[in-house]
């Protein structure tokens, strides 16, 4: 199997399984997310976990593949999505 097509399957696990996915960063530490709901739950470095809502699939991809998550986050998730509750 190509590195591409390990990577788009290792995506497709993510956005089917609710199960969490390990982000590499200074602040995350990993993310779930529930495709039938469109909510995406990121939990940090000092133990806080935060859902968002509206979260499309690409958004969501994007994070699970991004060179830099924590950039990434703030670019297009912080900013450009809903936080539950």
């Amino acid at each position: 199997m190509s590195v591409l097509g390990a990577v788009t399957e290792a995506v497709e696990a993510f956005l089917s399984s609710h199960v969490p996915i390990p982000l590499h960063s200074s602040f995350l530490t990993s993310a779930t997310y529930d495709a039938e709901t469109m909510e995406l739950t990121i939990s940090f470095q000092n133990g806080d976990e935060h859902v968002y809502t509206g979260v499309s699939p690409v958004t969501a991809a994007g994070l699970a593949t991004a060179p830099s998550p924590g950039a990434y986050y703030n670019q297009f998730i912080k900013i450009g999505t809903r936080r539950a509750g």
